[in-house]
């Protein structure tokens, strides 16, 4: 018998296509409808991008930085081919992170340990609460990101004692045009859910859309509570808060929000 948990359901999912989830496999399989859009574009910085010449620079300290952190799975993609660039061998004594599970089974492939937060809670302040990260007066901390972002990550290890570098390897873009069919579903209120991965996410949604965001008839779905709260000040009525951004949270958030509606 077909899997109908979400059966009837139209789901928009706003991140970029083509980011190894399987996300909108596994809720086919429930039985919705996903409409594939992305609200930004992920798009690698020019060779003569000056935040990326400044990043070559940088690479040249490597050995000096106790502790590398990435941001997103796009850190870790981008971040890594300009890390193996120019280190073929990865210099030893570095402490690897990611703040996401996705990221850390993706920075696995690199190299041999990579610490992450342990529970549902994949943001800045559950990173912090990891052990490597408890003791690091005096260390060098270098955080691999795209262009721009919040400072909180670099703000409390700095309160720790560290000195943070920065090194940015991508840049995020609004998408300009929506596909036909999700401006039809929008304006029609055939889209029940919208999938946000950020806060940058929600805020491209909100100059997307026309008339106010408490019209749109969709639920939309963010990743804890900060994003959540952005989402509130924009005027989202209606927010399906998931424990983070991975597949298995969302997808969760969406069944559990589906059995309330009845």
């Amino acid at each position: 018998m077909t899997n109908v948990l979400l059966g009837g359901k139209c789901i928009w999912l706003t991140r970029p296509v083509g980011t190894a989830s399987q996300l909108p496999q596994r809720l086919e399989s429930l039985g919705a409808r996903v409409l594939q859009a992305p609200l930004l574009d992920i798009q690698p910085l020019d060779e003569d991008h000056p935040a990326l010449q400044a990043g070559f620079v940088r690479l040249q300290q490597l050995p000096g930085y106790r502790h590398v952190i990435f941001i997103s799975g796009n850190a870790v993609r981008y971040g890594m081919a300009m890390i193996n660039r120019s280190w073929p061998e990865l210099p030893p004594g570095i402490n690897w992170y990611a703040i996401g599970s996705g990221s850390a089974k993706q920075l696995a492939g690199f190299v041999k340990h990579v610490q992450h937060p342990p529970g549902p809670r994949m943001d800045t302040e559950a990173l912090l609460s990891v052990p490597g990260l408890q003791s690091v007066a005096g260390d060098k901390v270098l955080i691999v990101r795209g262009l721009g972002g919040r400072e909180a990550l670099a703000q409390a290890l700095r309160s720790r004692g560290c000195e943070v570098d920065y090194l940015e390897v991508y840049r995020r873009a609004k998408s300009d045009t929506l596909p036909a069919q999700v401006s039809r579903d929008l304006k029609s209120g055939s889209i029940d859910f919208i999938v946000a991965a950020s806060g940058e996410s929600v805020a491209a949604l909100v100059a997307k859309v026309s008339g106010g965001t408490r019209e749109l008839g969709a639920a939309i779905v963010v990743p804890g509570e900060r994003v959540a709260l952005l989402a509130r000040e924009m005027g989202f009525g209606h927010i399906v808060v998931a424990a983070n951004a991975s597949d298995d949270a969302v997808l969760e958030a969406l069944i559990g929000a589906t059995q309330q509606q009845g």
